[in-house]
């Protein structure tokens, strides 16, 4: 057996000099022995490159020297593998042998022998001396920074090009509408439309499935003092009928100042939470499942007060990650704000939470900030003031943010990270404060809202993917600004709602891509709901549009521009395939024509002035008629389909129930025979004659033979049972 007890890769035995051409080969030394010691004589060799010692991938072609010469186990070989495979990687030599006078398989040695020094400074000498390179002989890919700056890359960005992009522009994909100058092709992007109003009591307003039918419905409660919350379904295109009331309250001047939702009792239906204002209430009622909601729950969260107003927050949100919708509420005149914890079946335990460091309070939130766990609590007032829980049901301010309050949670710059408006009422505006990823919040920058902001959302307003912004303010004013998708925000042209908008929600409404929005309008004004639709003027002939919507057209598309498909009341449809009337009856009205054509008009039914008519082909073998009972469609003609005849009108004659029946014509009958009258009229006076009746008509009764016995006397007829008249009669 063979093994390689030493190989060492020697440099080469001599460098070509500088005006040689340098070629890729390299020497490469060993030391083999056998069993026996030193290996002395030819010896074939088969050389192979690898990429791993544990032989990887092959590279290379494998090159073989035959009968080389080996002296005391010393030989030296000449490899050429080629430079492209030594690019600094590691590379190993897998070596079998054989005797020179051998035809038998090589033996491999073990292990392979990593390659060092030598090919490595072959190919770093040609690739430095050479004048050029053919690019298909480049390995690899080339860095970015050794291109030169005219090259466009891919990814790369703040780019400035000069020149103009010729063609259509049809492989474009991505491009921002925003982005780009249409040319007066585009003249808006999109309005926002007053939808409807409703009228109802509204300082609160959410949005929820109230029968399960997969549609949000809307419930709204006000400051009537009446504690009614007033209910609306929606018919799954976004328009609402009233559908009731119940009171959240009876204590007289309840006013309902928020409303969250919630399956506080898992029965998979949506009740509802209410902040009882002068009541000092909170109130839970659980749908029914028919649109009624019951009360069951009425916590008190601090004394109630006839005399002035207060303001009672609430929010449903699962704050212990235990799977059930919890409840956060605040009274603005309390020092504490609740904590209700549901046990899984609508039941809560009331936790309280340290002292306010507001003084006071206006909004309520419940946003998960850091990512880590609960969410946090975020009440605001004078001050925002931002809570966690401690694990053990107690919520500790971690942070305060000064003279800000928030309202509107989403991604506002597309980092994974939840982040808030702040409503700065001291200078008017609404500025993005965003989320470091631990829960901390910097202030960002500010968005161009109306002044006195009490409300804002987050949400996909137009269905483009990105998040856009909205708001109303004390001063009546609806604001939305939408995202360009670079997180770069413009305000879109949007009508006054109906009153003062004291509160902002959305919800996708009609089913269609994007939110709609909601206003609840204090002193009863109602509901406003607001509806986003792109608002498109073209000033091409539009051969390029598609999925236009076909609710949105308008005025007569022309007979002509219809497809083949669609059949015209006014006539000349040609139609293929089988139709089929799965109901009804088809009327042809009381004109008297031709009605039905089959075939063309050789073969139809029609209508006379007092007469129905069949009329069929006078040519070969056309002119027939046929009444089958039973049977399948077959195109022989005379054929029933293997049903039975019942009656066949042909040029030849007429034959009923398979009984020809025609005149005595002598023009067309044949085969005549002489025949003995006395004899026929013997067998005729020998027929028995009965009286009888047909099964079918019972009150008639008949005199004469029976086709069986005619047929025996006489042998004529189509069967045994008809005497056709042309047999009985002559």
């Amino acid at each position: 057996m063979l093994r390689l007890r030493f190989a060492a890769l020697l440099s080469l035995l001599c460098l070509p000099h500088a005006a040689q051409a340098q070629t890729t080969a390299f020497t490469y030394q060993g030391r083999l022995n056998d069993s026996s010691g030193p290996v002395n004589g030819p010896t074939d060799f088969e050389f192979r490159l690898f990429t791993a010692s544990a032989k990887g991938e092959q590279i290379g072609s494998t090159v073989t020297v035959d009968d080389a010469d080996v002296a005391d186990g010393l030989f030296a070989v000449t490899l050429d593998f080629g430079a492209r495979y030594f690019d600094g990687s590691e590379r190993w030599l897998a070596i079998a042998v054989r005797r020179g006078d051998d035809t038998e398989e090589y033996t491999s040695l073990a292990p392979l022998q990593p390659i060092t020094s030598a090919p490595y400074a072959l190919r770093a000498g040609s690739a430095a001396h050479a004048s050029s390179v053919a690019a298909a002989d480049i390995a690899g890919i080339v860095p970015l920074n050794k291109l030169p700056a005219a090259v466009l890359t891919n990814g790369a960005s703040t780019l400035n090009l000069s020149g103009s992009f010729a063609g259509n522009g049809a492989g474009l994909t991505n491009v921002n509408l925003l982005s780009l100058n249409s040319q007066g092709a585009v003249h808006q992007f999109g309005v926002i439309n007053l939808a409807t109003n409703l009228q109802t009591e509204a300082d609160a307003v959410a949005a929820l499935d109230i029968d399960g039918d997969g549609d949000p419905d809307l419930c709204a409660g006000g400051n009537s003092f009446s504690g009614a919350v007033f209910l609306f379904m929606n018919d799954g295109t976004g328009h609402f009928s009233p559908a009731g009331f119940f009171h959240a309250g009876f204590e007289a001047g309840t006013e309902i100042t928020s409303i969250a939702t919630a399956d506080v009792n898992g029965d998979g239906r949506a009740d509802i939470i209410t902040g009882n204002g002068r009541a000092a209430t909170v109130g839970i009622y659980t749908n029914n499942g028919t649109g009624n909601f019951v009360r069951s729950a009425l916590q008190p969260i601090g004394a109630p007060s006839l005399s002035e107003s207060l303001l009672v927050r609430v929010a449903a949100e699962d704050l212990n990650e235990d799977g059930q919708p919890d409840i956060a509420a605040f009274r603005n005149k309390a020092e504490h704000f609740l904590v209700l914890t549901n046990n899984g079946t609508g039941q809560f335990s009331v936790t309280t939470s340290e002292p306010y460091l507001t003084g006071g309070a206006f909004t309520l939130m419940v946003v998960d900030l850091d990512g880590s766990g609960p969410p946090e609590i975020v009440v605001g007032g004078a001050d925002t003031v931002f809570y966690n829980s401690d694990g053990n049901g107690e919520y500790l301010a971690y942070d305060v943010k000064q003279a800000v309050w928030f309202s509107g949670s989403g991604d506002v710059n597309q980092d994974g990270r939840m982040d808030l408006l702040g409503l700065e009422f001291i200078t008017g505006t609404i500025r993005a404060y965003t989320n470091n990823g631990l829960g901390g919040l910097t202030a960002g920058f500010s968005l161009p809202f109306a002044a006195a902001p009490t409300s804002a959302v987050i949400v996909d307003i137009n269905g483009d993917g990105a998040v856009d912004i909205a708001s109303v303010s004390g001063t009546g004013v609806l604001t939305v600004l939408t995202n360009n998708g670079q997180n770069a925000y413009s305000p879109m042209v949007t009508p006054a709602p109906n009153g003062v908008p004291y509160l902002l929600t959305a919800a996708d409404l009609d089913g269609n891509e994007g939110f709609e929005l909601v206003t609840a309008n204090s002193h009863s004004y109602g509901l406003s709901i607001f509806r986003h639709r792109w608002k498109i003027g073209l000033a091409a002939d539009g051969s390029q549009l598609t999925g236009i919507t076909a609710a949105q057209l308008t005025g007569l598309i022309p007979d002509e521009k219809l497809s083949a498909n669609v059949a015209l009341r006014s006539g000349g449809n040609t139609f293929s395939g089988n139709q089929q009337v799965s109901s009804g009856s088809l009327s042809f009205g009381s004109q008297t024509r031709q009605m039905i054509n089959l075939w063309g008009t050789q073969y139809g039914v029609g209508i006379q002035n007092g007469g129905f008519y069949f009329r069929t082909d006078g040519g070969s073998p056309g002119g027939n008629f046929y009444w089958y009972r039973g049977g399948t469609h077959n195109d022989t003609t005379g054929n029933g389909g293997g049903g039975s005849t019942m009656m066949a009108l042909t040029p030849s004659g007429l034959t009923v129930n398979g009984t020809f029946v025609s005149a005595s014509d002598r023009n067309v009958k044949e085969n005549f025979r002489t025949v003995d009258a006395e004899a026929v009229l013997e067998k005729v006076a020998a027929l028995p004659l009965s009286e009888w009746n047909y099964k079918q008509d019972t009150g008639s009764r008949h005199l004469g033979p029976m086709a069986q016995d005619f047929a025996t006397a006489f042998g004529l007829g189509a069967d045994d049972k008809t005497i056709a008249t042309v047999d009985a009669d002559g």
